[in-house]
């Protein structure tokens, strides 16, 4: 059922008919009741929203086969011109036809095979299967994360046991992820070994991390030293050498995005959230970092604990940035988490990550820490909506305040 913050936002987006359909897990289960198994749910797993425009969402269903994946868009009446190519309501699409669809709201629902930005996920995943090697092209496939239109992470299980991890993405998006990847090897970095790729299908795949990992990178104090030293290593690299020139980063764009989306969230933090995003804007733009090899989402989730050391995960988001940056998004993750309270200063949260980086030669984080962690967390600011938390407007809130309190000039 919607929530009351649920509700307020769609009175006030109006634009958007299916916007109380696609928001509330019962309305859902009414119309794909034909596919769910008797008091099965629909669980909304992660949302994307353009005020005004569109809400997608990715979706689990509980059917007779088991759990299904999903993804449903709804559109505003300019938008829905679009739904029948993207979603298999047009012949012409060579998609299948959706599970359920809703003229009069612009809403469609279909399954992940159908998402027309990700051809390696249509056939059963062929595409997936494609990239990868004699011996585990047959293993089992389940998905493990799925953001509908943009990507889809899944494992390969053999034998019984996790063998791979399969990435899908936009076909054009492969060439980046290799150039990443290999400039990570080339610097020696602990990454996942790469096992194959295929162009056209948008897949890349990797070998399996056996280890451990940690869901607390606050508590666990172990893993923030181990996490600070790897951090220093990757820092000493020299990103610009190589055959592989990765671009420089510019967190300001994403910022003043998610500031925009966050004023038609919860619309009473309009000023306070432009305030913050221009006062960080205008600081950082100010200063002159020093750009070091960062992996640009680093947090605790991106690492796999080994018998020699870390390995880590995900480089969508490697490039040169400021050192700070890597440290910042590893606090604001931790907030995000519930880890840390919002209002926590970095260095008290991090004290064991910032001692290793600094035993281990990092650089010398100076104030723009506080700055940087501002910025990761506007960044992050309307992830407690896209993740239907629960009072996601009084989260982001609390994410807004704990930035404009990173941002203050020091007295």
């Amino acid at each position: 059922m919607l929530t009351s913050d649920d509700r307020e936002l769609v009175a006030r987006d109006r634009a958007l008919p299916g916007l109380a359909t696609l928001l509330d897990g019962e309305a859902l289960g009414e119309l794909l009741s034909d596919y769910l198994t008797p008091g099965g749910e629909v669980r909304i797993d992660y949302l994307r929203y353009k005020p005004g425009t569109s809400l997608t969402c990715s979706l689990l269903l509980d059917t007779p086969l088991g759990e299904v994946r999903a993804f449903g868009v709804a559109g505003s009446a300019d938008f829905a011109a679009k739904l029948p190519k993207m979603t298999g309501l047009h012949r012409s699409s060579g998609l299948h036809r959706p599970l359920a669809s809703d003229a009069r709201r612009h809403v469609v629902v279909s399954t992940l095979e159908n998402d027309p930005a990700l051809p390696g996920l249509r056939g059963g995943m062929r595409g997936a299967r494609r990239a990868l090697p004699d011996g585990l092209s047959d293993g089992r496939l389940r998905v493990l994360r799925y953001r509908p239109l943009r990507r889809a992470v899944a494992v390969v299980e053999s034998d019984g046991a996790p063998a791979a991890v399969v990435r899908i993405v936009e076909p054009k998006e492969v060439d980046g992820h290799l150039r990443r990847f290999r400039t990570a090897v080339a610097q020696q970095l602990p990454v996942p070994r790469e096992l194959g790729h295929h162009r056209r299908r948008g897949v890349i795949a990797s070998a399996f991390v056996v280890g451990s990992v940690s869901d607390n990178g606050t508590l666990d104090e172990g893993i923030q030293r181990l996490a600070g030293t790897a951090l220093a290593d990757w820092h000493s690299r020299q990103p610009g050498l190589g055959r592989f020139r990765l671009p420089e980063g510019d967190v300001l764009p994403s910022m003043r995005a998610t500031a925009g989306l966050v004023t038609e969230l919860v619309p009473e933090l309009a000023d306070d959230v432009r305030s913050v995003a221009r006062c960080v804007a205008a600081r950082l733009s100010a200063a002159t970092p020093q750009r070091v090899l960062v992996h640009g989402d680093f947090s605790v989730d991106q690492l796999v604990r080994t018998s020699t050391g870390l390995t880590v995960l995900d480089l969508d988001r490697l490039r040169q940035d400021a050192p700070e940056w890597d440290v910042a998004t590893w606090f604001a993750a931790e907030v995000l988490a519930g880890h840390v309270p919002p209002g926590t200063e970095p260095e008290e949260a991090l004290a064991p990550l910032l001692a290793a980086y600094q035993e281990a030669g990092g650089a010398d984080l100076g104030p723009e820490l506080r700055l940087y962690a501002a910025a990761a967390l506007l960044q992050r600011a309307g992830e407690p909506f896209r993740l239907r938390q629960a009072s996601w407007a009084h989260r982001v809130g609390e994410i807004v305040r704990a930035a404009a309190g990173l941002s203050a000039v020091p007295a």
